[in-house]
């Protein structure tokens, strides 16, 4: 028996837009981690880190500044963190 069309849709309707949006942050294999808290990624040339914002932010309120927060695992738990540590 098939679910109804809608079926998914209340589901789908749940997450916010910024929840939607975050899940939606794709990182490439062996190139950044997803730590929680945030979500970081890199390449030959860039690192990006990625931060969710409450709901009632609007991106052009939020100020950013170059100091990473505390990481919240430690490089001996995270594969992650402990395959790239070396690589830098």
């Amino acid at each position: 028996m098939r679910p109804a069309p809608g079926a998914r849709a209340p589901q789908a309707r749940a997450l916010s837009r910024q929840q939607r949006a975050w899940l939606q942050v794709e990182l490439a294999p062996g190139l950044g981690a997803d730590c929680e808290r945030y979500k970081w990624t890199q390449s030959q040339s860039h690192v990006e880190v990625f931060f969710p914002l409450p709901e009632h932010v609007l991106p052009r309120q939020a100020r950013t500044s170059p100091r990473l927060p505390q990481p919240c695992h430690t490089a001996q738990t995270c594969a992650a963190c402990t395959s790239s540590a070396g690589s830098g």
